[in-house]
């Protein structure tokens, strides 16, 4: 993705600034879920310590030190089958554990490289010491040629200088009577060494984000400014800064990377200091004493915070565009730093455990909510569910204040629920409008928008030249606080939530171009801007290294003259038509202009087919070990009701509710079923329909067709998840009479499916019986529709039919039905209908007609689908408001009856859903409108017969979707090891 080059580029500068003094090999950085095994792997073979031992001048001074501006230090992740990466450790996959798909990340550094980082010394007198230092990596998971082996360390070394105070070097130390003698490292220091203890303990960190500069005196003796600090998950100086933070990362799947910040720190240890014996002089020399070293080889890094990992599934039938991801958590800080002030080494090493660790001082930034709140629909909202809230109706709706063209957006909503102590990471990931990246105009050639921008795209059933792209792989890195920070059990949460933006319309797609920004040369300017500091870094530090003063003189202007030339010349820029400007101060500007439009891109383009923020995973989990987190989750797709056709002749009802599949995944429709909305009483609003056609409050009351009722059975509720909806006593006499095709044939199409719907179906089958699924029997397969008819289909047919599955002819080819014939022809040829039945669950009267049922509607009603959950049941969505409190509906019930009343006269007409709204107007999902001039955001209603459009959901401005097999294996799971722990402690129950 563009984020992962942009940080890449950004991150990529690493500048030699020092030369080697005592010799350290640290070990692996570990980063699984607890210590790995010892490794018996070969190591890489090292350059013999004698050739350091009494060569290294450890009187010599080394005091350049990183500038604030140099790129960052992230370590980089390997991504590898998470099966594989367990057994690399040592370890099993426990029983009954399926990671089929996922992926794990594995640390790596590149054998022959090298990885910036610190050296933190104390002595037992009390004194400190932080150097900056470059790490030669001299075994690396990655190795030079660039392939990975999972099974080595990666391990490096520091050849080095290090300034010790004067009655303090390694020398006065090696001379001190009480500092022992010791025999460590048998055969890498040679026998006729002599080894000892000394006063001075090391440990040492890499993987921050950027330091800041070093003042031995810390922050007293430089008041005002950042002084001795180790950055995570920010930057003091944000010039190539695109993201609201630098602690996220994202990968596609196995064998990708991924760059992101995860401090590793290592033990205090022991520094030992050895000399090799006196040599006698040649003849003529003076006697020359051998220099000292000091040596640990012991040191092992261990990574500080947790990573995050979330597998996030695009589910969607239509093309989406998320262009925010983030995390909001009050457990987990996300920005921050290590204070390397000597307080806080100090009091590090003398708080360290058994294992010798013991780190500075985390100081984190302070939590925000960033503009957001979280508010929930309490159980008062009834009459949409019952029993426990389940995903992903538990979720909040998070609201922005940075959305202005959402009517009152910012405001809290019925039952506002505030995350104490939050700290939000929020990324607003880098767009891009290279042809050969959005594919426009071949995979949107509905779109005219000619300078496209788009971010993550996820989800779609896309026209012949375009892709799916079914899912991303999220990191965050977050630091768990400390007790005395953490809330109350009951309180604590971690949120991941994301936008949706539609790419149905022009109106939905962000343009860039009418600007000239493009983010081709954009990030091309970068890499010449970073190519273009450490080139200054590199000449500024030859210059400060010259003994000769001429020497030095000649230098130092060469790095003037450079400076000049980057900071003032046009000609450093090679994209100055697009940045004007000398590289160097036309980067900065530049910057700014990205941030003002990826921030316009999520705070503008809000449309009905729009969810601004949609909160995808919660848990309650205060992460106290330090590992990997794993979770499965999706932008959550469901059926809805996308239109209603209204169709009354000679008296008769042949209306048509059309159910449509938002999702690339088949629906299994035996936990869904249908219930119409009528004038209330005193006709305040919609109530729902009992089995003697009047109004009532509760759902328990009314009259509720089950799906399952389309197999014709002598029960329509056989098989179905909600038979606690049946009316006692209520009878469906002659029931082999009540369900009739209105368009059905029995092609043999077929689609292959594996992961949870493994089989072979049928594409326009009314029930499927294949041998692979049989508990999956009345499905709809993904993107497509079905239309359920009223009671006229039942008692006068439109067609005369041998059996319950064939067509044969229509009564009247002439007749009324024969446009709406041709429109279901047109439709299920091409796959978006899967069928068309009619069912009716009225009174049968003495004449063998059936009453008036659910399906007969009337202008003025409304229509809502029930779906059963696993605690109760669920509104997911209705074509009307809902109640006294007028839910599940983008309008209010007072302009509703208007725009209906234009219509009861009407033979026909159509209510229908604007193409690409995915998700209905129920919390979590938007519940805000976005015109208060309409009566409705999201609904129109059309006279003309032409536009009806009964069992196509979706019109791409005459470009066409295609249906072709597809496999997945996307699932879902709670961070939380125990579903019913997590749905019994989470922040949300009880509302």
């Amino acid at each position: 993705m563009q984020t992962q080059k942009l940080n890449r580029l950004y991150r990529a500068g690493r500048i030699c600034l020092l030369s080697a003094v005592a010799l350290l090999s640290l070990g692996s950085c570990r980063d699984d879920i607890q210590e790995p095994k010892k490794s018996t792997h070969e190591q890489t073979p090292q350059i013999p310590l004698e050739n350091y031992i009494g060569k290294v001048d450890i009187a010599l001074e080394a005091t350049l030190e990183p500038m604030p501006d140099q790129g960052g230090r992230s370590l980089n992740f390997t991504l590898m089958d998470r099966t594989k990466r367990i057994g690399v450790d040592g370890k099993t996959v426990p029983a009954g554990t399926d990671y089929a798909g996922e992926v794990s990340p594995r640390m790596y550094l590149t054998e022959g490289s090298t990885t910036s980082g610190f050296l933190l010394f104390y002595h037992d007198s009390g004194q400190v010491l932080r150097k900056a230092v470059d790490f030669e990596v001299i075994e690396g998971v990655k190795k030079a040629d660039g392939t990975i082996d999972p099974k080595a360390k990666n391990r490096v070394q520091f050849v080095g200088n290090i300034d010790f105070p004067a009655t303090m070097t390694l020398k006065d130390e090696f001379n001190k009577t009480t500092n022992s003698e010791v025999s460590v490292y048998t055969g890498r220091i040679p026998s006729t060494n002599t080894t000892k203890k000394s006063g001075w303990h090391v440990m040492a960190m890499i993987g921050y984000q950027e330091s800041t500069t070093y003042h031995p005196g810390g922050q007293d003796a430089a008041a005002g400014t950042a002084e001795n600090r180790l950055l995570l998950g920010y930057s003091l100086d944000p010039q190539y800064r695109t993201s609201g933070s630098d602690s996220y990362a994202i990968a596609n799947g196995a064998g990708g990377e991924v760059l992101l910040n995860a401090p590793c720190a290592s033990a205090w240890m022991p520094l030992y200091i050895t000399k090799a014996p006196s040599t006698p002089p040649a003849p003529g020399e003076a006697p020359k004493e051998p220099a000292v070293t000091g040596v640990n080889l012991d040191l092992h890094f261990k990574p500080q915070g947790v990573i995050l990992q979330y597998d996030v599934a695009g589910l969607s039938t239509d093309v989406q565009d998320i262009r925010c991801v983030g995390l909001v958590s009050n457990v987990l800080d996300f920005e921050g730093y290590y204070d390397l002030n000597e307080a806080s080494i100090k009091a590090g090493y003398l708080s360290k455990d058994d294992d010798g660790y013991g780190l500075p001082n985390w100081v984190p930034n302070t939590p925000s909510m960033d503009n957001l709140s979280m508010n929930y629909a309490p159980k008062t909202d009834a009459p949409l569910s019952s029993g426990d809230r389940v995903f992903p109706w538990d979720m909040p709706t998070l609201s922005s204040s940075s959305s202005p063209k959402l009517a009152n957006w910012g405001k809290a909503g019925t039952h506002p629920w505030s995350v104490d102590q939050a700290s939000v990471l929020s990324v607003y990931p880098l767009g891009d409008n290279s042809p050969d990246v959005t594919m426009r105009p071949s995979s949107y050639p509905w779109l005219t928008t000619k300078k496209l921008w788009t971010f993550y795209i996820m989800g779609g059933k896309y026209t012949e030249d375009s892709r799916w792209n079914a899912y991303k792989i999220l990191y965050f890195w977050g630091m768990p606080r400390t007790t005395d920070r953490m809330p109350a059990a009951d309180k604590r949460a971690t949120y991941l939530f994301a936008s949706s933006h539609s790419l149905m319309t022009d109106e939905d797609a962000y343009d860039a171009g009418e600007n000239g920004f493009d983010t081709w040369a954009y990030r091309n300017l970068v890499n010449e801007a970073i190519e273009a500091y450490n080139d200054l870094l590199e000449r500024k530090r030859v210059a400060d290294a010259q003994t000769d003063s001429e020497e030095k003189k000649k230098k130092e202007k060469e790095y003037e003259a450079y400076k000049k030339y980057y900071e003032t010349n046009e000609g450093s820029n090679p994209y100055r038509n697009y940045f004007p400007g000398a590289v160097i101060p036309a980067l900065q500007p530049a910057l700014q202009r990205l941030g003002t439009l990826i921030q316009a891109a999520n705070r503008t383009s809000i449309t009905p087919r729009t969810q601004p923020l949609m909160v995808l995973h919660q848990t309650n989990r205060t992460f106290p070990e330090r590992k990997i987190y794993h979770a499965q989750t999706v932008i959550p797709q469901d059926l809805m009701l996308s239109e209603v056709i209204y169709q009354k002749h000679d008296g008769k009802n042949y209306s048509l509710l059309e159910v449509y599949n938002t999702s690339i995944e088949p629906i299994d429709l035996e936990k869904y079923a249908i219930v119409r909305l009528i004038p209330s009483t005193d006709g305040s609003h919609l109530a729902f329909r009992d089995k003697d056609g009047q109004p009532v409050e509760s759902l328990d009351q009314a009259l509720v067709l089950p799906l399952t009722a389309l197999k014709g059975k002598a029960d329509p509720f056989e098989g179905s998840a909600l038979i606690s909806f049946k009316q006692t006593g209520y009878s469906y006499d002659d029931p082999t009479k009540r369900a009739i095709p209105i368009y059905y044939n029995p092609y043999t199409f077929t689609t292959t499916l594996d992961g949870r719907w493994s089989g072979t179906y049928g594409y326009n089958k009314l029930v499927d019986n294949g041998g692979n699924h049989p508990d999956r029997s009345l499905c709809i397969l993904g993107g497509q529709s079905i239309l359920l008819g009223g009671s006229g289909y039942v008692n006068t047919p439109v067609m005369n039919t041998t059996s319950s599955d064939k067509v044969l002819n229509l009564l009247d080819e002439n007749s009324w039905f024969k446009p709406l014939h041709g429109l279901l022809k047109a439709n299920f040829d091409k796959y978006y209908l899967r069928y068309a039945y009619a069912y009716a669950d009225g009174v049968k009267g003495s004449d063998g007609n059936f009453g008036e049922g659910t399906l007969d509607y009337r202008p003025g009603d409304a229509f809502a689908l029930v779906k059963a959950t696993e605690t109760g049941w669920q509104i997911v969505d209705a074509t009307g408001p809902i109640g006294t409190k007028q839910l599940a509906f983008s309008g209010t019930y007072a302009t509703f009856k208007t725009e209906m009343n234009k219509v009861q006269t009407a033979e026909s007409f159509s209510l229908q859903r604007l193409d690409g709204v995915n998700h209905p107007f129920i919390a979590p999902y938007r519940t805000k409108r976005l015109d208060l001039t309409k009566w409705s955001d999201d609904w129109n209603i059309l006279t003309d017969l032409s536009k009806f459009t009964p069992g196509r959901r979706f019109d791409y401005a005459g470009w066409e979707h295609t249906f072709t097999d597809f496999t997945y294996a996307i699932r879902r799971s709670p961070i939380d090891t125990q579903f019913t722990t997590y749905q019994n402690a989470r922040p949300t129950k009880g509302y």
